[in-house]
């Protein structure tokens, strides 16, 4: 796909924050809550066809960039539009671009699993989004009790030294998305939420592939 203009929301809305030595974005999908049981409905029917074995929690293939739909058009133009304005600053050019979109839910505190064992990153994308679509009542919004996701710090074998803090938490907002480099390690943090949850904690996540 040939290098576009950002499409979507406004690309002033896209927020960048300086908290590593590499960027993270954050943007409000407010835009996107009345396509929301669309996209949740989305996630709940893949895994009914199909869950990806021996991973955290319930994850889809990561094949939903294909899924149709008036809801899901507008979540990829969202997705592909704030990782274009992105991409708009990188050198050189960038010619193609492809993005790989799965779900991931949980239903329970006890899916979750310690920092050691969970923390990962997406080393091939050049960008990896994230959005809450669901999250348990209990927590969420500024209550992290529902779980963050926690991004760490790329320089944190050296920071951590001089006991500098080398986390930053992401609070599970239905609708805000933030987006970081694909090497960027991260984890979904255990909720303080005991048992069972009265509504899953399920996430739209995107690699994108610039070329």
């Amino acid at each position: 796909m040939a290098q576009s203009h950002p499409e979507g929301p406004d690309a002033g809305r896209l927020r960048r924050h300086d908290v590593f030595p590499v960027p993270v974005w954050t943007i409000d999908c407010a835009h996107l809550a009345e396509v929301l049981p669309e996209l949740v409905d989305g996630v709940d029917r893949s895994l009914a066809a199909h869950t990806v074995p021996d991973v955290i929690g319930s994850m889809t293939r990561n094949d939903l960039q294909s899924l149709e739909g008036a809801g899901w058009d507008l979540y990829r133009s969202t997705v592909e539009g704030v990782c274009d304005a992105i991409a708009q600053g990188f050198s050189p050019p960038w010619v193609e671009r492809r993005s790989f979109t799965w779900g991931i839910r949980y239903d329970s505190s006890d899916e979750f699993e310690d920092e050691e064992h969970a923390l990962h990153s997406h080393a091939r994308a050049t960008l990896t989004s994230a959005m809450f679509i669901s999250v348990p009542t209990v927590g969420g919004g500024d209550d992290s009790s529902a779980g963050a996701l926690v991004l760490r710090n790329p320089q944190n074998h050296l920071l951590r030294r001089y006991g500098m803090d080398t986390y930053v938490h992401v609070p599970p907002v239905p609708l805000s998305m933030v987006v970081f480099p694909g090497f960027l390690e991260h984890f979904p943090q255990r909720p303080t939420i005991p048992g069972a949850f009265d509504v899953p904690r399920t996430l739209l996540v995107t690699d994108v592939h610039y070329y």
